[in-house]
């Protein structure tokens, strides 16, 4: 029985698909099974899926009517028969010792979760408890990679049907969901972090997910999701990390509209709510957001951009 099967769900990359296939095949870590899941791909790639199947019999490959890529990768879990799974986005590619660095973080039965990085991130490999790995999956910022699900080793049991059952109307942030909801399903005491990079990740300035635009009623319906994520605990205890969230998607939604029309929807006063029985949470630069005065959160904004570009550049020490 293989040690780990890859996923890879597809849907219009017919570009860039072989090269990931590739990439994935020539691992230094071999014990491996890999999981083509064609999205109902109107190009070529089902082809392409048939093609490296011929070639290597590590290789399953599937063809679905188009679910979108949280329903293919469930679907490639159910297929999956190792007890650690990797996913892999079908336009990024991996370092050849991608899943042997991540294989070798796994230590016994003492991990469910496998963290690697994309870039040179910390100095060594390291261990968090998994309650902060949970605050910090809430949280979703950088340098942490917990909004993503690639460059991970997942305990297969953590991937049960709640976990994988994300749906398609979320465009941005399905990956931050389902690990939300695998982090609250793990039992163990620790996550391990490698450091060693373990994927190379494309962007596509004009791909869906980078032109996309929030709106408070979308903002609203994923606040709901991750609350229900968490609903088998004291919310109050992720609070500060719940509020941090919400006001950056609301600097995102602020800085589209100019307005605070966000404050009388339902969104917004369970917020400013939150933040008024947490009051030491925000910076000054987001109280002002919370403020009705948004000529002085735009000259603020300008004041924080000019200040971190010149720490950035040296000038100020």
């Amino acid at each position: 029985m293989p040690e780990i099967s890859v996923i890879v769900p597809i849907y219009k990359v017919e570009n860039y698909l072989a090269e990931c296939i590739i990439s994935i095949l020539n691992q230094t870590f071999t014990n491996f099974e890999l999981i083509l899941v064609d999205d109902g791909s109107p190009d070529s790639c089902g082809d392409i899926c048939e093609e490296y199947k011929a070639k290597d019999n590590r290789i399953k490959v599937f063809h679905n009517q188009n679910g979108g890529v949280s329903y293919a990768r469930a679907f490639g879990v159910r297929q999956a028969c190792s007890p650690w799974i990797n996913f892999v986005d079908p336009d990024d590619t991996l370092p050849p010792t991608s899943l042997e660095t991540l294989y070798n973080g796994v230590d016994g039965d003492k991990y469910e979760i496998i963290v690697g990085f994309w870039t040179k991130t910390i100095e060594k490999d390291m261990v968090m408890p998994l309650e902060q790995y949970r605050h910090a999956t809430i949280l979703g910022r950088d340098p942490l990679p917990t909004s993503c699900v690639w460059g991970k080793l997942y305990k297969r049991e953590l991937l049960n049907e709640y976990a994988l059952g994300i749906t398609r109307y979320f465009v941005r942030g399905q990956d931050k969901l389902m690990n939300l909801r695998i982090a609250f399903n793990s039992l163990s005491k620790d996550v391990k972090f490698v450091s060693t990079p373990v994927y190379n990740y494309r962007i596509h300035q004009k791909s869906r997910i980078q032109t996309f635009k929030t709106t408070v009623e979308y903002e609203s319906a994923f606040y709901d999701v991750m609350l229900d994520a968490i609903s088998k605990y004291d919310k109050n205890e992720y609070m500060p990390e719940l509020i941090l969230a919400r006001m950056d998607v609301i600097r995102a939604i602020y800085r589209n509209t100019k307005n605070s029309s966000w404050k009388n929807t339902g969104f917004g006063k369970d917020l400013i709510s939150d933040i008024n029985s947490n009051k030491n949470v925000l910076e000054i630069k987001d109280r002002i957001i919370i403020s009705r005065n948004a000529w002085v959160y735009l000259i603020v904004r300008r004041l924080f951009e000019v200040t971190h570009r010149r720490q950035k550049d040296g000038f100020l020490k």
